[in-house]
């Protein structure tokens, strides 16, 4: 854990953002950092060094020891080593930004910033911060390759995420000297509603209550189809894979009398909008859980019947932007 700053240092500090901010304007993924983007400045230990530097040459200059001066320049040099690598840990390096986090409304997710190195030099604690300095992540950056580095976040409203303003930093090799860069890069996520639990209610099929329709069932076999993203792996064909080398999935025959399970805004039973997209939430995890198909019906778009990950996710996601427009800053 960072020590906290004196309160006139946390004011210089926000001004001189502030102000790099306004300097640099918004910036693009992906982003080249180029030195003069990076600012550097000595940490506590290096100011303390400093301090002790400029003591040892004081007393070698006053007692004319020539081992005063060997010491005193030898840790000089150090510092300076150290400044140089600590800047050239991020000079030169690319920033993108990663895939959009995705989670419940009070679960921590982790909003992604990929690093890559396009030269021949091994980097070394890069960090990522909060806008205010704050530690989240470190990662070291082998020559020629790419890491990703992790903004924690723990959304507690419904809807879309964007962080638009963080930093990188390096301390290498020493700890003495800090490089860091500000910038502004948009770090997207999306919160889905909390689930709330209550007794499940679904509307019927819109094409007739009595309606018998062949579905994706557990009963009876009915065919194979070429596999999709998101289909579940139990019901993968491994004896036509290992046949034919072609992954295909078996589909089934519901039930007679069993049709697909459709959720409906109107049958979410009363309360505010929140209320009744947590329900709609829980009850599409428990058709999931059930291994049953279903669909989803809002006022303003509806999901067709399917089951799976990627089925889940599409209407979890059309749940977490229902009535909203643009973007909550976090």
């Amino acid at each position: 854990m960072r020590l906290a700053l004196p309160r006139p240092v946390q004011l210089l500090r926000r001004l001189a953002r502030q102000w790099a901010y306004r300097r640099q304007g918004p910036d693009t993924s992906p982003l080249l950092l180029h030195r003069r983007r990076i600012y550097i400045l000595p940490t506590r230990l290096g100011m303390g060094l400093l301090v002790v530097i400029a003591a040892i040459i004081l007393a070698a200059m006053n007692y004319a020891n020539s081992m005063g001066f060997f010491l005193g320049f030898s840790l000089a040099g150090l510092a300076l080593v150290s400044m140089y690598h600590a800047h050239r840990g991020l000079n030169g390096l690319v920033v993108k930004v990663g895939q959009p986090g995705e989670g419940f409304v009070d679960e921590a997710q982790r909003l992604t910033v990929d690093l890559e190195s396009r030269d021949r030099i091994h980097r070394h604690d890069l960090l990522l911060t909060d806008s205010d300095g704050n530690w989240l992540d470190v990662t070291d950056l082998p020559a020629m390759s790419s890491a990703t580095l992790g903004y924690p976040i723990t959304p507690e409203q419904r809807g879309p995420i964007r962080v638009r303003r963080f930093g990188l930093a390096c301390q290498y090799p020493f700890g003495l000297f800090q490089a860091w860069c500000w910038l502004d890069l948009p770090l997207e996520g999306l919160a889905w509603p909390r689930p709330l639990d209550h007794p499940l209610q679904h509307a019927r099929h819109p094409d007739g209550e009595g309606k018998q329709q062949e579905e994706k069932g557990s009963e009876d076999f009915s065919r194979l189809r070429g596999y999709v993203s998101g289909d579940p792996i139990r019901r993968m064909a491994w004896r036509h894979y290992l046949n034919r080398g072609e992954l295909v999935i078996k589909e089934f025959a519901s039930p007679s009398g069993e049709s697909t399970i459709w959720f409906d805004w109107d049958q979410a039973g009363p309360g505010d909008t929140e209320t009744r997209l947590g329900r709609l939430c829980h009850w599409i995890l428990q058709a999931e859980l059930n291994n049953r198909p279903w669909g989803l019906r809002l006022p303003d778009q509806t999901i067709e019947p399917g089951q799976g990950s990627e089925q889940s996710r599409r209407a979890l996601n059309a749940l977490a932007r229902f009535g909203l427009e643009g973007e909550r800053h976090a």
